[in-house]
């Protein structure tokens, strides 16, 4: 994959946080537990954060939107909600939306990545006073524009309506699963916030009704949408994985195989199948035939993302150890390894893996949901998955403290080691992992 960052030539001071004297104030740790390792993590990050334009220095426009996901995410499985991570979170987010005025940017995948970030403080924490759904909603609109019609077909006969093109610009003739899966999640994440708002199950201040983006059953449809084509143009039944790109022109199907484009398909599915089943659990006797129509899809995209989230635990491609009975360690070292990449070096395919663990979390939250209404066979699958789940993440998390830091906070960008350097964009990529594990641990 061609990276829109650009490589600096050497290592840049301000990509590279160090430890500070003795009479710095560098971020200390009061003790060894969970939550003053993770906290450590996420302060050392914050080391690095442009308070004037809510950016963080040596991390690019998408990176810093996954870093403060992240972030929010880690507070809000730990519980601390409002804590002060978020209310610096929100202040940086705020510094951006004032510079930039949406958010928006010429990637469609960019801009979601922060409509991502936004829809969370929205959902966990209310944020109706600040304007965030106003921003949630130009998002939608400006991508909306970039989604492939229904019945569009590329050089080759294929049928990529739902897909969604990678950059907002008019000589644009790529679409790719990453940008489609999160325009699917994003919609379904939409129609949740719509069904929870009219309920009044939103925190914080309510805003009124209609703030600019249709009602919940023409979001999930949209998601659903965008979701058959990624599995009718870019799956592979056989690997359970999520290809990259189709080239419109040529009709030509690019089949890398990142863990974010998978990782980020196992997300959509989750987020259409929890917004469908609340839209159900609304509807009560009063669902339509299309309703359960809806859910069944749903049901059946789900399982299709459990069997991808298992496989993915398993892909030696992916993991390290992963052919011994252990679960093994996430490096994804083919993309961003200390073999193909130095240390330094800023690339996407840093975070990359990070969008997996993420999406594995979200997996596993929605799991332990479903287990308290399920029985039988189906619960104890869903008792192996959050079972596997936890194992895989713990597998990586002990890695990282005993292969990938150098014990101030800092972790490098390989996974099972060796630790090499710490750099923003290798801090970044941690951050999920410590999220996910705080989820584990309540």
């Amino acid at each position: 994959m061609v990276s829109r960052l650009t490589a600096a030539p050497a290592p840049s001071p301000s990509m590279l946080p160090v430890p500070s004297p003795p009479d710095d104030p560098w971020p200390r740790r009061p003790d060894n537990t969970l939550p003053s390792l993770t906290q450590h993590a996420i302060s050392v990050l914050f080391l690095s954060l442009d308070r004037s334009t809510g950016s963080v220095h040596g991390l690019g426009y998408w990176q810093v939107a996954n870093a403060y996901t992240a972030i929010a995410l880690h507070d809000t499985y730990s519980g601390d909600v409002p804590g002060r991570n978020l209310g610096v979170v929100r202040g940086q987010v705020d510094a951006v939306v004032r510079r930039t005025g949406d958010c928006v940017n010429e990637f469609c995948d960019d801009s979601l990545w922060w409509g991502h970030l936004l829809l969370l403080l929205l959902v966990r924490s209310g944020e109706w006073r600040r304007g965030y759904e106003r921003v949630c909603a130009r998002i939608y609109r400006h991508v909306a524009a970039w989604v492939m019609p229904e019945g569009t077909r590329d050089g080759g006969g294929r049928d990529v309506g739902g897909a969604v093109l990678w950059k907002a610009t008019g000589g644009c003739r790529e679409v790719n699963s990453i940008t489609t899966a999160l325009w699917a999640e994003y919609c379904a994440g939409l129609a949740l916030l719509g069904l929870q708002r009219s309920e009044g199950t939103v925190g914080g201040e309510q805003e009124p009704e209609g703030f600019g983006v249709p009602d919940a059953r023409v979001l999930i449809d949209q998601a659903m949408d965008s979701l058959d084509c990624i599995f009718r143009c870019l799956y592979d039944e056989e690997e359970a994985v999520v290809y990259d790109t189709i080239r419109l022109d040529a009709g030509e199907r690019v089949d890398w195989t990142f863990t974010y484009t998978t990782g980020q398909t196992i997300s959509a599915c989750v987020a259409l199948h929890r917004a469908v089943r609340t839209m159900r659990s609304r509807s009560g006797h009063d669902s339509t035939a299309k309703d359960r129509e809806r859910m069944a899809k749903s049901d059946t995209l789900l399982r299709v993302a459990i069997r991808m989230a298992r496989k993915a635990m398993a892909r030696p491609q992916w993991v390290e150890g992963s052919m011994s009975r252990a679960p093994g360690v996430l490096s994804e070292y083919g993309a961003y390894g200390p073999e193909n990449h130095k240390a330094w070096q800023n690339d996407d395919a840093v975070g990359f893996k990070s969008v997996l663990v993420r999406s594995l979390g979200k997996m596993l939250g929605y799991s332990r949901d479903l287990c308290q209404d399920a029985s039988g066979r189906t619960g104890q699958e869903l008792s192996g998955l959050c079972e596997a789940i936890e194992r895989f993440i713990k597998d990586t998390y002990n890695s990282l403290e005993a292969n990938c830091t150098n014990g101030t906070g800092q972790y490098g960008p390989w996974w099972a080691g060796p630790m090499d350097m710490s750099t923003c964009h290798s801090q970044m990529a941690v951050l999920d992992v410590m999220a996910v594990m705080r989820l584990m641990h309540t």
